[in-house]
């Protein structure tokens, strides 16, 4: 049952135990007095959401950072410009539960808005025309390595892993989304079996996955799973695109991540900026051609034989979790979807971490109008989970919590409490064991059914 706080405003409702104990004592709720700042975070009695919340100290905003000597005219705008700014937006299509308008009629014209500032203004009926680059067999499933065109005229990879069994149709299909963390000699290997590939590549994956292959624990649950390169990651760089051959034999001396480092400062850094400038100056949008390209991979995936086009969901941490909100609010086909390390208010992203305000985060006057828990709340009434940790250094505990409320209120006050996710857990920017345990049981419950439940 849904347990939401009432009356006085300086409570906030923690769920300090959930079921039984070892000891086999009784748990419940108990309103908890905090002081600054004051937050009334919704609760639901479920294994999507958050029970163990901490209090005061982990609400606290950070503090803000400081002019320095070596920094003076950055001191001057993070410390006196940046918070004015911020301040001064309208958000004037963000979701307020006070307003005299239903959560529905709100999203209609909150998604309308969205779609039209995001929408890449090209003719998208393309084909594809992929070329099979290898297919191989191992522990029960297939992998499929192709290239297809994605966004015209650009080309992209691409991997596909289905299950080898007797059933060639009407499949769950999920589409990975990789992510970013200062690593650019790979993309979407990051999310596969890495049989043969650099140790830098292995040595991600234990720091931001525990070392799980999550494409293979979900094609080994039954889905088939799709992960592409993102635009201006590994064999979709500079580098890559002039020699591709030999940038793959080369990718796979390098020995760890601190010796891949010069290349992605290069790549995420100089070049990354010059194409961004041709691009904005051409008319487009880098964001949009990102998730267009998104878009697109969704288009292919659904097309894919053996694939139910209305059982797909979508998932991804960090940057991968930035594209899952943004693919799953603007495209409807998305059923179930898991953001993981990429939920937070905007404002308090920015002035807490302006380092982290990639170019991805640029999209028009959008952020001016709607904040980023608006942008997940477009995904009501399907399923949509947000993990996030209490320990994430890119983001405040307080920014944090504060995103948490409002997606819970939102999915609330729309009538499907039940279709989101909402867990805050003592971690940092990863995705480890325990929450991917979480998000493929969240995507077995939400797809695995018949898609008219």
């Amino acid at each position: 049952m849904l347990g939401m706080m009432l009356g006085d405003p300086s409570l906030i409702w923690v769920l300090m135990h959930h079921g039984q104990s070892s000891m086999g004592e009784e748990m419940s709720y108990f309103p908890i007095v905090i002081v600054d700042p004051v937050i009334k975070l919704a609760f639901m009695d479920s294994p999507y959401w958050s029970s163990d919340l901490e209090l005061s100290e982990r609400l606290k905003l950070a503090p803000q950072k400081t002019i320095t000597e070596e920094e003076p005219y950055i001191g001057l705008l993070l410390d006196r410009a940046l918070p004015e700014w911020l301040a001064s937006k309208s958000f004037d299509l963000s979701w307020s539960q006070d307003a005299n308008e239903s959560p529905k009629d709100w999203q209609r014209r909150a998604h309308e808005y969205f779609c039209a500032t995001l929408r890449w203004n090209d003719a998208q009926n393309r084909e594809f025309d992929p070329v099979v680059r290898n297919v191989s067999e191992k522990d029960g499933y297939r992998r499929t390595e192709l290239e297809l065109t994605l966004t015209y005229p650009l080309r992209a990879p691409a991997t596909i892993l289905e299950p080898l069994d007797e059933v060639k149709s009407g499949r769950p299909g999920v589409l990975l989304l990789h992510c970013m963390g200062g690593y650019r000699l790979y993309g979407r290997e990051k999310l596969l079996p890495c049989d043969g590939e650099s140790e830098s590549l292995k040595e991600y994956q234990r720091n931001c996955y525990s070392g799980r292959n999550i494409a293979e624990a979900l094609v080994k649950r039954g889905y088939v799973v799709m992960a592409i390169d993102a635009f201006n990651f590994g064999e979709r760089t500079f580098n890559a695109a002039k020699n591709p051959e030999a940038f793959r034999e080369w990718r796979k001396g390098v020995k760890d991540i601190a010796e891949s480092w010069p290349y992605t400062k290069v790549i995420g850094g100089t070049e990354e900026s010059d194409l961004i400038r041709c691009i904005e100056s051409s008319g487009k949008s880098w964001i949009s051609l990102i998730l267009n390209d998104d878009i697109r991979s969704l288009d292919f995936l659904s097309q894919w034989p053996s694939v139910d086009p209305a059982r797909i969901g979508c998932g991804g941490l960090s940057y991968g979790g930035y594209r899952t909100n943004l693919l799953t609010a603007f495209d409807q086909r998305v059923r179930a979807a898991v953001s993981v390390c990429w939920t937070s208010s905007i404002n308090e992203a920015v002035l807490h971490n302006p380092n982290g305000t990639g170019w991805f985060m640029h999209m028009r006057d959008l952020f001016t109008r709607m904040d980023l828990p608006d942008i997940q709340s477009l995904i009501a009434p399907r399923a949509f989970m947000s993990v996030s940790g209490w320990e994430d250094t890119l983001f405040t505990p307080y920014s944090t919590a504060v995103a948490h409320d409002k997606l819970r209120r939102f999915f609330t006050a729309y009538g499907c409490p039940e279709q989101l996710g909402s867990l805050i857990l003592p971690t940092v920017h990863e995705f480890n064991l325990s929450m991917q345990d979480s998000a493929f049981d969240f995507f077995d419950e939400k797809l695995k059914a018949p898609a008219s439940v």
